[in-house]
């Protein structure tokens, strides 16, 4: 846990900064399966949003409480387009800054494998309550490699889950991994509902390779 690494607290002028302090603890349990053939994953990284991390949403201009208005009008849709080494490389898509290890080897991809790479995680990462879906879409094929709806808790709209695309082997019931190369067309989108306006939301793609 990292916070408030300035000494920044926010109280009002007129409240004293209390002397109590909180401690963290955390607990990590780590599962591992002895090496026998199993291929290692790279990190895999886009975002959305111009690779700010964090945009706004603004509030409809439509009536959105009215049955009558239509879906798009009461939605905010952003897009990127960007090539298959964009989210490779360490620093820009990798985004694992110094260490090179959790990255593809673009060279090694390019010259041991003529460019080409498989794509066997994407999960989208964006907030509630305003998150509706991502899309990744392969621009050269037309086909969607990925979509993840947002489906919501029962009780409250803060209750999110993100289901992510996981390829594999027909053994494990999965769907091939979609192969990409490094001058692949790519487009991802983000659909938000936009009732009301949302700061500081977020839409990311964070995949194995």
């Amino acid at each position: 846990l990292r916070c408030c690494t300035g000494g920044s607290i926010l109280l009002d002028a007129d409240q004293e900064v209390p002397p109590q302090k909180d401690a963290f603890f955390m607990k990590y349990r780590f599962y591992f399966e002895e090496y026998t053939m199993q291929r290692n994953a790279f990190r895999v990284w886009w975002s959305t949003e111009a690779v700010n991390n964090e945009y706004d949403v603004p509030k409809s201009t439509a009536n959105c409480s009215d049955p009558a208005t239509p879906v798009e009008e009461c939605q905010h849709v952003i897009r990127s387009v960007f090539h298959g080494v964009d989210m490779l490389s360490l620093g820009s898509g990798c985004m694992m800054q110094g260490d090179i290890n959790a990255c593809g080897n673009v060279t090694r991809i390019r010259e041991e494998d003529n460019g080409q790479f498989e794509l066997v995680y994407a999960g989208a990462h964006c907030h509630a309550p305003a998150c509706d879906r991502m899309e990744l879409w392969n621009a050269d094929t037309g086909e969607l490699l990925c979509e993840v709806k947002a489906t919501y808790g029962k009780e409250a709209m803060c209750d999110l889950a993100l289901p992510p695309c996981v390829w594999g082997t027909e053994a494990e019931g999965l769907k091939p991994p979609p192969v990409l190369v490094l001058n692949s067309n790519l487009t991802v989108v983000k659909y938000a509902n936009n009732t009301n306006g949302h700061w500081g939301t977020m839409a990311l793609w964070q995949m194995r390779a």
